[in-house]
């Protein structure tokens, strides 16, 4: 009987540094599993470090804003390039329109008829409901004294991060007392988040501004 001769790997001319490249590099696995290499793994790992660095950023440069309305030239250069960050680590792909149920806090805006309010009235809090299930998109600004201002709109799905709306419903509610004002309501267009997380979403509307809103417990 032929006896098996069991040879050294090194003797056969593998280093141990080869050896262990093929260990880590290793993709043959059961079911066409793949696995990461490290270089990939640490770049994912990467990514996302530096993403919750930036929505920190962002959520601290709202801070004392006044949802944008007061927010001096740099506040309001600062942000952007945060939101521009984003946007080009987080592909609006990864941002699909389930993620977007729910109501969210408004922290910081562009849009110039919000800051027109919130510099002459007592706004205390701004927020939109997106309600995927009723295809409904709230906004609604609540204002000291049990009043509030709220417009309301039925809402499609464009694509998975690009929704339509038209305003139908519009109600201004004084000291608990609501006034019907959608007979004269106007307005719509589309808004798309460009980046969105569990905790955070930056959207872009077709009026060219851009909003950063933040998850409501």
């Amino acid at each position: 009987m032929a006896m098996l001769e069991c040879r050294h790997p090194l003797s056969s001319g593998v280093s141990k540094t080869q050896i262990r490249r093929q260990r880590v590099t290793a993709h043959a696995l059961p079911f066409g599993i793949k696995l990461p290499t490290w270089g990939q793994a640490e770049a994912r790992t990467s990514t996302t470090k530096r993403l919750e660095e930036l929505q920190l950023q962002l959520n601290q440069s709202s801070q004392g804003t006044r949802y944008g309305a007061a927010a001096s030239a740099q506040d309001q250069e600062h942000v952007l390039q945060v939101v521009d960050e984003l946007k080009g680590l987080n592909p609006k792909a990864s941002a699909p329109v389930s993620k977007l149920d729910g109501t969210w806090q408004l922290l910081y805006t562009t849009e110039k008829s919000v800051h027109g309010l919130v510099k002459v009235l007592p706004v205390q809090n701004i927020t939109q409901t997106i309600d995927i299930n009723d295809q409904r998109v709230t906004n609604r600004i609540q204002l000291a004294a049990n009043s509030a201002l709220q417009a309301s709109a039925p809402m499609r799905a464009v694509n998975n991060s690009r929704i339509e709306y038209a305003f139908d419903t519009l109600t201004l509610t004084l000291f608990g007392l609501n006034l019907d004002l959608s007979s004269i309501v106007r307005g719509g267009g589309w808004t798309e988040a460009v980046f969105c997380s569990q905790d955070m979403r930056v959207m872009e509307n077709s009026q060219g501004d851009t909003l950063v809103f933040e998850k409501q417990a």
